[in-house]
């Protein structure tokens, strides 16, 4: 390299930098303008989520709630269908969703199938699947379930 090339090089580096626009410049831009285009449609305040997320199935919403309480929530006007009490600690635990069976996993490590139902809850099995709190969702594959707890993972499988 020649010593004007270096010397220009050199030039470039201790100058400070000119603002380049952002990719995101023209979109921020936009969005600044906007109006707020959501409108609430309904509130449910008895079953309020603090630890996990709901699942939706067939136009009903099952979560847990703070209360450790398992509930059903109609998606379309936000009235409980039904709640069901659990043994938990405020909230925490997961609902995951394999179609026509709902999994619930309690932090106490207590694998709950129940059917997806706005009528009332319907417990189809329960398994002890961990000693320790789990605080992961369980993963589902075919007929294999993993459940985390606070030492190890472990593959469960349904027959």
């Amino acid at each position: 390299m020649s010593p004007e090339a270096l010397e220009t090089s050199a030039e470039r580096l201790s100058r400070p930098s000119e603002p380049k626009e952002s990719l995101f410049e023209p979109l921020l831009a936009t969005w600044a303008n906007l109006r707020p285009v959501s409108t609430e449609l309904w509130s449910n305040r008895d079953n309020s989520i603090q630890y996990n997320s709901p699942v939706l199935n067939n136009e009903l919403i099952f979560g847990l709630s703070a209360r450790d309480a398992l509930f059903c929530i109609n998606e379309k006007d936000g009235t409980t269908a039904w709640t069901s009490p659990i043994t938990g600690k405020r909230g925490f635990g997961s609902i995951v969703s394999a179609g026509s069976v709902l999994f619930l996993l309690t932090p106490a490590g207590n694998l709950v199938a129940f059917e997806p139902s706005g009528k009332e809850f319907k417990q189809l099995a329960s398994y002890k699947v961990a000693d320790g709190d789990t605080t992961a969702y369980p993963v589902l594959a075919g007929n294999q379930i993993f459940v985390k707890d606070k030492d190890s993972v472990t593959l469960w499988t349904a027959d």
